[in-house]
């Protein structure tokens, strides 16, 4: 069973030893691969994760909401799921 569950991250690490035995990727592509999941793809990771996070005290976030000066802004989630949308009545 353990086998089972290893065997993937086994299978990865031996193609990236492959590929950059025969020089894929080229050296310069890892200065932009770096930025990329820096600037872009943690952000939107994080951001997602947060999203998702259920809201266990409402009123505690509430409080905070009063307390940063933000309980009169008009709070909307962006969303791209259609279930999100359908749930709410806005589809």
């Amino acid at each position: 069973m353990v086998l089972l569950t290893i065997w993937p991250l086994f299978a990865l690490i031996c193609l990236g030893y492959l590929l950059a035995k025969r020089g894929f990727p080229r050296p310069d592509f890892w200065d932009a691969a770096e930025k990329l999941t820096y600037f872009i793809l943690f952000p939107a990771l994080l951001v997602r994760s947060l999203s998702n996070a259920p809201v266990r005290d409402p009123e505690g976030a509430m409080t905070l909401l009063e307390e940063t000066g933000m309980a009169d802004f008009e709070h909307e989630l962006i969303s791209l799921d259609s279930a999100f949308w359908k749930a709410t009545g806005d589809a």
